[in-house]
């Protein structure tokens, strides 16, 4: 793991209820080390915290696709 994945954990962790720190958390995860659970996990946690972040909705649909399941994805988009 880089800083950068350490500063957004941090962030998380220093401000648990910001839906953008979640979001771009999830999204460190996705695109950088493939850990698509975990990546899902923030995202549904920006999600619980601002159900129409669009954002959090569309990369959450590419975490689904990154995992080859198209059915959940679609659902997201």
């Amino acid at each position: 793991m880089n800083e950068s994945q350490e500063y957004y954990d941090d962030l998380v962790i220093s401000d648990p209820e910001n839906a953008t720190a979640w979001c771009i958390r999830g999204m460190s995860y996705n695109n950088n080390y493939n850990q698509y659970e975990e990546a899902l996990t923030s995202c549904n946690h920006a999600l619980e915290l601002d159900p129409e972040y669009g954002l959090a909705w569309y990369l959450k649909g590419i975490i689904y696709l990154n995992m080859e399941n198209g059915p959940e994805a679609e659902l997201c988009f």
